[in-house]
């Protein structure tokens, strides 16, 4: 038996000019999510909060679009997760940056976009599940060719 209670936001804001756009965003998660009936005498989880669930969760970012350039940063932030039901041992919190940009290339009713991002810009060492480390800095590249001009 579990009890699951929070709050979630979210907020987002455009400015929009002729040849500018800028966006902004973010979200958090309050989570208490906890187990209200142990499974027997020696279960110490009454009480106590989800494994891998974190209490606090948030993420923003900014995107900025002018012509046929696009560019967005993105941020994590993860709050500790509990790794044993009673709450004794834990992963602790990180926060992650994305980085992408991109380029659209037209000529006619032919359109590609060309994009780059780098995931983990800082390179923060981080487990997403206990002793299974998340990659660093990594970087990827795409080409997007659409066929139909009304792709967006």
């Amino acid at each position: 038996e579990v009890l699951s209670k929070g709050m979630e936001s979210f907020l987002r804001c455009r400015l929009s000019q002729t040849r500018f756009l800028l966006s902004l965003g973010a979200n958090y998660a309050f989570t208490l999510a906890t187990n209200m009936k142990p499974s027997g005498s020696s279960d110490m989880s009454e009480n106590k909060q989800l494994v891998y669930v974190p209490v606090h969760k948030a993420n923003a970012y900014i995107k900025i679009k002018t012509g046929e350039f696009k560019a967005k940063y993105s941020f994590s932030y993860i709050g500790k997760r509990y790794i044993s039901s009673d709450n004794s041992l834990f992963i602790p919190s990180y926060r992650i940056g994305d980085l992408s940009l991109s380029y659209t290339l037209k000529k006619g009713s032919q359109r590609a976009e060309l994009n780059l991002s780098i995931g983990n810009i800082w390179d923060v060492e981080y487990q997403a599940i206990v002793y299974h480390p998340m990659p660093g800095r990594s970087y990827y590249l795409s080409i997007r060719y659409f066929l139909n001009k009304n792709d967006k």
